[in-house]
């Protein structure tokens, strides 16, 4: 599985984070993987803006990988669209702002 995780780390870079913790390496480990319910390994959980989206418990590589790529499409995608939203909002109050000024001028 290392390897694979590594290649998917390498695919992704600069889109999202992946983190790994090995049961094995002691208490704190196995505490967070009991506090996140974690029960197989391997598992892999997604998360967006810090609220988990989406799992996917065992070696299914094919499946975590698809996983993966839906959702950093949806993020960047949401991130695109409140970009443009917040352009819009910007344009309205430019304008807002001018015919204010015109108005003063007459």
């Amino acid at each position: 599985m290392k390897p694979y995780y590594e290649r998917l780390s390498e695919k992704f870079v600069g889109r999202c984070s992946f983190y790994s913790v090995d049961g094995d390496s002691g208490l704190p480990a196995l505490k967070l993987l009991k506090d996140n319910g974690i029960r197989s390994v391997p598992t892999f959980k997604i998360y967006v803006g810090g609220k988990l989206v989406d799992s996917v418990i065992g070696a299914h590589l094919d499946q975590l990988e698809d996983t993966l790529e839906t959702e950093i499409y949806l993020s960047e995608k949401r991130a695109n669209e409140e970009e443009e939203e917040e352009e819009q909002q910007e344009k309205v109050i430019n304008r807002n702002e001018e015919e204010m000024v015109l108005e003063q001028q007459v």
